[in-house]
């Protein structure tokens, strides 16, 4: 049985351990990327910003726009209105992200044809049956070696 202060120290450790995976999850999604970007101009309102990002779906978008909330990049401020009205504006910890944003986009664009040509190697020696043995590989259980 853990003590208190393993548990609390393990909770901690965790929690570091995921936040760059968090981020680099969320940013895998391009979506949340022009979101910040926008809102890095001016703060919006959420018409506007559904106007702007028309094509996305409705759930799509709302997700992501939880998901930069829950990671506190992105501030809702909800008036207490007749008409429902939200807007969403940049934490500090979000416009202390644009300038890693910016050179991590610049690099990707720098690196687009090498990037596009690894995909498409890698698409091209995957087959579907490739696929399908590496996932029943994946649920068979290991078996376990005691000493």
């Amino acid at each position: 049985m853990k003590s208190p202060r393993r548990k609390a120290r393990a909770k901690r450790e965790s929690s570091e351990a995921a936040g760059p995976e968090r981020m680099l999850e969320l940013f895998a999604n391009d979506l949340a990327i022009k979101i910040v970007q926008v809102l890095d101009r001016a703060p919006k309102l959420y018409s506007e910003l559904k106007r702007e990002f028309h094509s996305t779906p409705q759930s799509s978008f709302a997700q992501i726009l939880r998901d930069l909330q829950e990671s506190g990049l992105v501030w809702r401020k909800a008036y207490p209105t007749s008409a429902a009205r939200v807007e969403y504006s940049l934490t500090s910890l979000g416009k202390s992200f644009i300038a890693p944003l910016q050179i991590f986009c610049e690099w990707a664009y720098i690196h687009e044809r090498e990037l596009s040509a690894v995909s498409a190697r890698r698409a091209k020696q995957t087959t579907p049956s490739e696929n399908k043995k590496r996932t029943r590989a994946k649920a068979q259980p290991k078996s376990l070696k005691l000493n």
